[in-house]
C-alpha cells in the first residue's frame, strides 16, 4: 500500500547534518564537531514526480554565508527500491515491505502491543543473504490495515553499502486525516578508516501536512527556493521554532565557531614557501587578497618526460589567478618546455576571463609555439609514453610543432546549453626523431615521428586557419533559486551536441575542408539492475579539398596496458589506424556496471565486493573499415575508500575478422581515468 498521497505539503525542520570526528577505542565519544547546520522548509509534493522545496531558513556553524543541509532526506519504505544516494548504495536498497520481498527477507514477530487502540506488531527484518542491498531490523505494522506505523532499520557494508560502514534509518509515523505520514525521521552514517571514525547525524522533523494545496502557487521552475532572509534569522527565532534542542556540544559549537568567524582577520596568513616546497610541491604565494600565484614542483612526475624527437624534456608552469568580482575572475598560465637532444625551446601563455552570475561565460585568449599530438585530444599520456619509450623502445607519441594563436568564446545557460565559438592559426611543423635510447636494446621497434599507421612520410611544413563552433544541450533541468543567483541541477534525459569544423584556406592558410559530427551520451541507473552508460556519434567531412593529418577524424586509441578513458575510446585500437576523412562514421561506448548483482550471488568471491562490467566500443565508417571491440572486467577492486581499481579482458576485431586480444588496467569510471591529457589550448 502506498502511503504517499498524490498531494503532498509540509514543512520540515532538518536538524544537525553534523560529522563527528571519533576515536577508534570508543566512537560513541565525540571528538569534536566537523560542520553542523540546521534549516526550515516547506516541501511540495505531485505524483508521480513533482516536488519543491521552499528554505525558509538556514544555519551552518561558522558560516554566516553557507547555506547547509537545506534539502530533507525523503526516504519512503512503500517504494520497491529505496534511494539513500547512489554514491552510498548504487544500486539502492530492496524495501522490507517491496512486492518481492519474501524472496530477499525472512521476518520474526517480536510482540504485540497496542497504543490509540490499535494493535501493533513488532516484526524483526532478516536478509536471507549476505551481500545484497538489504536492511536488517525492526518495522512495526498496525494489524488489519498493514500500515508502517515505525521502522529501525540498518544498513551496513555486509549488505552492498559503499563508502561507509553503517546507514541507521528511524522514522515514526502519525495520522494525517487517514493517512500515516512520517513525523520524525533520522539518519545517521557511520564510516572507520585508519583508526578514526566518522559519524553523520541527520534529524528530520515534519509537520503540518495540507494534503491539498494551490498548486499554481507551489510548483515553479525551481525545484529548491531560498527566502532571501534564510541566512538572516536571528538566535530567537531558531531558539523559538527548533523542535529537537540543541545538546550541549551542539550549543558549543554555534558558539566557537561564529565566534571565530567574527574574529577572522582581514588579512589571511601568507603561506610558507620553504625551499623543499618549492622544489617538490612549487610555489604558492599570495598576493593580494584577490590575486596570487603559484607555479608547478621544480622536481615533479609530470616535469620530466622522454620521447624520440626531444629526448629528455622538461616542463615548466607558472599560474597567475584574480578574482575581480564576486562573478569575475582572471587566470593565466604559461607553460614552458625545453628539449634536451632538439635544443628547441617551446613556450605558451593562456588567458582564462571568466564572468556571469547565473548564465556564466568564458574568453580564452592562447598564443606561443608548443608541440602538440596529431590527435590534438592527446590519446597518449606522455610520462606513461616517456617509460614505453626507455624501458621497452617504443614510441606512441607522435606529435608535432607549431607556432599557434586560438581564441575561444563559450556561453553556459543555466538551461544547461553550451555554446562555443572558436578560431585557431597554426603554422605546423614536422619534427624528425633525434634520440633513439632505450634500456632495452634488443626489442627496439621505434617507428618515425608520425603517424605510421596511416601515412607513409612526414607531412611538409603548412598552415592551418580552423573555426569550430561546438554545441551542447541537456534537457529537463531543474533551477536552485538563492537569493543571488540561480543554478541548475542534473537532468535524467541525455547530453546532446553537435559540432561544425571548417578549414579555412585564408590567410595563408593551406588547408580547406568542413566536418561535423552529432552525439548523445547518458547514465542510466537501472536501480538494483545497475547502471548502463552510452556515447553514441555521428559524423564525417562534408568536403576535403585539403587536408593534413591533425585534421583528420580521429578515433582515440590505446597500445598500452593502462586503460584510455572508457567512455572515449577503443582500448585495443592502435592510435591512428582508423583516422579518416571519409563522409560518415558513427561510433558507439557503451558499458554496464552491474554493482553486485551476479558477483554477489557467487560465494566465498563475493567477500571481494568486486563487481562485474561488461562494454563494447565499436566504429564504423564503411564496409571494409570498422571494428568492435568487447570486454568483461571487474571493478571496485581495493579496499574501503581506496576501491577505484578497474580490470578488463578486451577482445578486438577489424572488420569481423582478425581477432586481438588484452588485458586493460584502469579507474572506475567515475573516477578519473588514466588517459591522456585534456586536449590543445
Amino acid at each position: 500500500m502506498d502511503e504517499i498521497p498524490e498531494n503532498l505539503g509540509l514543512l520540515s525542520m532538518l536538524g544537525g547534518g553534523g560529522s563527528k570526528e571519533e576515536t577508534k577505542e570508543d566512537l560513541e565519544k565525540s571528538k569534536g564537531i566537523l560542520m553542523l547546520s540546521e534549516s526550515v522548509s516547506e516541501i511540495y509534493f505531485k505524483r508521480p514526480e513533482k516536488f519543491k522545496i521552499n528554505v525558509l531558513s538556514s544555519r551552518v556553524s561558522g558560516n554566516k554565508n553557507g547555506y547547509g543541509f537545506s534539502e530533507p532526506i525523503f526516504l519512503n519504505l512503500y517504494d520497491n527500491n529505496v534511494e539513500i544516494g547512489s554514491q552510498l548504495t548504487p544500486r539502492g536498497l530492496l524495501s522490507p515491505i517491496a512486492e518481492t520481498a519474501l524472496i530477499s527477507y525472512k521476518y520474526e514477530l517480536l510482540s504485540v502491543y497496542v497504543e490509540d487502540g490499535k494493535l501493533i506488531n513488532r516484526i524483526k527484518v532478516i536478509p536471507r543473504r549476505k551481500f545484497e542491498p538489504l536492511f536488517s531490523g525492526i518495522i512495526d505494522i498496525i494489524e488489519n490495515e498493514w500500515r508502517l506505523h515505525s521502522v529501525d532499520l540498518v544498513a551496513d557494508k555486509d549488505h552492498q553499502l559503499e563508502v561507509v560502514d553503517t546507514v541507521k534509518i528511524k522514522q515514526v509515523f502519525v495520522p494525517v486525516k487517514d493517512l500515516l505520514m512520517v513525523k520524525d525521521q533520522s539518519f545517521v552514517i557511520k564510516l572507520k578508516l585508519m583508526g578514526f571514525g566518522i559519524t553523520g547525524n541527520f534529524v528530520n522533523v515534519f509537520s503540518d501536512y495540507q494534503l491539498n494545496y494551490d498548486e499554481s502557487k507551489a510548483f515553479n521552475k525551481y525545484v529548491k527556493e531560498y527566502d532571501e532572509k534564510a541566512l538572516k534569522r536571528s538566535i530567537a527565532y531558531w531558539d523559538t521554532i527548533r523542535p529537537v534542542p540543541l545538546n550541549v556540544e551542539e550549543t558549543a559549537d554555534f558558539i566557537k565557531k561564529d565566534s571565530m568567524e567574527k574574529a577572522k582577520p582581514d588579512t589571511v596568513a601568507k603561506e610558507k614557501n620553504t625551499v623543499k616546497s618549492f622544489v617538490f610541491r612549487g610555489l604558492r604565494k599570495k598576493i593580494t587578497e584577490r590575486s596570487n600565484i603559484s607555479t608547478t614542483p621544480i622536481i615533479g612526475l609530470n616535469n620530466f618526460n622522454w620521447n624520440t624527437a626531444e629526448g629528455f624534456n622538461y616542463t615548466y608552469g607558472i599560474n597567475y589567478r584574480k578574482k575581480i568580482g564576486e562573478d569575475q575572475r582572471f587566470s593565466s598560465r604559461l607553460m614552458m618546455r625545453y628539449g634536451a637532444s632538439n635544443q628547441q625551446f617551446n613556450a605558451k601563455l593562456a588567458a582564462n576571463y571568466f564572468f556571469g552570475k547565473t548564465n556564466k561565460s568564458q574568453v580564452s585568449v592562447s598564443g606561443g609555439r608548443y608541440v602538440f599530438q596529431y590527435n590534438n585530444e592527446e590519446p597518449v599520456n606522455e610520462l606513461i609514453n616517456s617509460a614505453y619509450t626507455l624501458l621497452y623502445g617504443q614510441n606512441y607519441f607522435k606529435f608535432y610543432q607549431a607556432w599557434f594563436g586560438n581564441v575561444k568564446y563559450t556561453f553556459r545557460h543555466v538551461n544547461g546549453l553550451s555554446i562555443t565559438n572558436q578560431f585557431k592559426y597554426q603554422v605546423r611543423n614536422p619534427l624528425f626523431n633525434t634520440n633513439l635510447f632505450s634500456v632495452r636494446k634488443n626489442a627496439i621497434s621505434f617507428t618515425e615521428n608520425f603517424p605510421v599507421e596511416k601515412i607513409v612520410a612526414m607531412e611538409p611544413s603548412h598552415k592551418a586557419f580552423i573555426y569550430k563552433l561546438s554545441i551542447n544541450y541537456q534537457p529537463g533541468r531543474k533551477y536552485i533559486k538563492y537569493p543571488d543567483r540561480i543554478v541548475s541541477t542534473s537532468s535524467k534525459y541525455p547530453t546532446f551536441g553537435t559540432s561544425f569544423t571548417l578549414g579555412i584556406p585564408a590567410l595563408g592558410s593551406d588547408i580547406n575542408y568542413s566536418k561535423w559530427n552529432v552525439e548523445m551520451q547518458d547514465d542510466m541507473r537501472l536501480n538494483l539492475w545497475g547502471t548502463f552508460s552510452y556515447k553514441a556519434t555521428v559524423g564525417g567531412f562534408l568536403h576535403n579539398t585539403k587536408s593534413y593529418m591533425a585534421d583528420y577524424t580521429h578515433f582515440n586509441g590505446n597500445q598500452i596496458i593502462l586503460a584510455s578513458p572508457y567512455m572515449n575510446s577503443f582500448q585495443l585500437s592502435p592510435y591512428y589506424l582508423n583516422s579518416n576523412t571519409e563522409p560518415f562514421y558513427a561510433t558507439l561506448h557503451a558499458e554496464h556496471h552491474f554493482y553486485g548483482m551476479i558477483t554477489n550471488k557467487i560465494p566465498l568471491f563475493r567477500r571481494l565486493k568486486w563487481y562485474l562490467v561488461a562494454a563494447t566500443n565499436t566504429y564504423y565508417v564503411n564496409g571494409n573499415n570498422n571494428y568492435v571491440e568487447a570486454s568483461i572486467g571487474l571493478e571496485n577492486i581495493g579496499y574501503k575508500l581506496l576501491r577505484f581499481i578497474r580490470v578488463d579482458g578486451v577482445a578486438g576485431y577489424t572488420n569481423f575478422k582478425n581477432p586481438v586480444y588484452g588485458i586493460r588496467i584502469g579507474l572506475n569510471s567515475s573516477v578519473i581515468s588514466l588517459g591522456g591529457g585534456a586536449g590543445e589550448d
